[in-house]
């Protein structure tokens, strides 16, 4: 029955060619000049490029889309505030990456090594996971009395870690309303809370030409060297001099962004 197959194949065909709006279901409408096999092979079929995976990302970094999304707008919200006025800077520390950039009014000025919480590859919960928190934070304060040489404190927890510490029964309703209200004003949020305290951008890490190691309770370690110069960047070398309100001025003109990738 040769011309049963015949038929069947025929019949498969034309409406694969239907399928594809190659030809039309009516004979009386009339045929396509242009042979059906060369039409189906100018069919254009458009493939989305898969994301490019950032710099420095490692199957431990867990990268999916929707948090590149959210790390790239942290970025941007930090280097926007860095380029609102003149004057302004941004930190934006890449923990997949291992750096820490300087912004100044919009533009990258700085890159510094940087060491993270020993374990980095997820976003900060509790007190005592040593991990690095992710966000948008601003600096509260000079923390004079830190061990390591020189130390910035961030504004963690902020508004957001606030919010889901609440949800989850972390924090109260009072310790809630505090940390909302300091991360508004920029001063500091409640250090006393299971979400954790003292996160720090501070010095004693290894220098530039040696191998960054993750030792850190949560903080970011830069070289002295490194976190020197940082100070004087944002006007903060004579610290110790300075008064309470210059101190406040200054810190109030920087934000701290960090995200797992994606500042690249």
């Amino acid at each position: 029955s040769q011309n049963c197959m015949n038929l069947r194949q025929a019949t498969i065909t034309t409406l694969c060619a239907l399928a594809l709006g190659l030809t039309s279901p009516n004979p009386a409408m009339g045929a396509e000049k242009q042979p059906l096999k060369d039409r189906i092979e100018s069919v254009s079929v458009k493939v989305q490029k898969p994301q490019k995976i950032p710099e420095g990302v490692k199957k431990a970094h867990h990268f999916n889309l929707e948090d590149l999304a959210k790390y790239q707008e942290i970025k941007k919200e930090c280097t926007d505030f860095s380029s609102s006025k003149t004057g302004k800077y941004c930190l934006l520390v890449d923990k997949a990456r291992k750096t820490l950039d300087v912004y100044i009014d919009g533009k990258l000025t700085d890159t510094y090594q940087v060491e993270l919480g020993s374990s980095p590859y997820l976003d900060k919960e509790v007190e005592g996971d040593r991990k690095t928190p992710e966000g948008l934070f601003k600096i509260p304060t000079v923390n004079h009395s830190s061990k390591y040489h020189k130390a910035l404190l961030v504004g963690y927890p902020n508004a957001e870690d606030a919010k889901r510490g609440l949800e989850k029964g972390m924090i109260t309703q009072k310790q809630y309303k505090q940390i909302v209200r300091a991360s508004k004003s920029g001063t500091t949020p409640s250090q006393r809370t299971k979400l954790g305290s003292y996160i720090m951008i501070h010095g004693n890490g290894s220098e530039a030409d040696q191998v960054p190691q993750d030792w850190t309770w949560g903080c970011m370690a830069l070289s002295n060297d490194n976190i020197d110069d940082l100070y004087e960047t944002l006007g903060l070398s004579n610290h110790r001099k300075m008064s309470t309100r210059n101190k406040r001025e200054i810190l109030q003109t920087v934000r701290v962004g960090i995200v797992r990738y994606g500042s690249k």
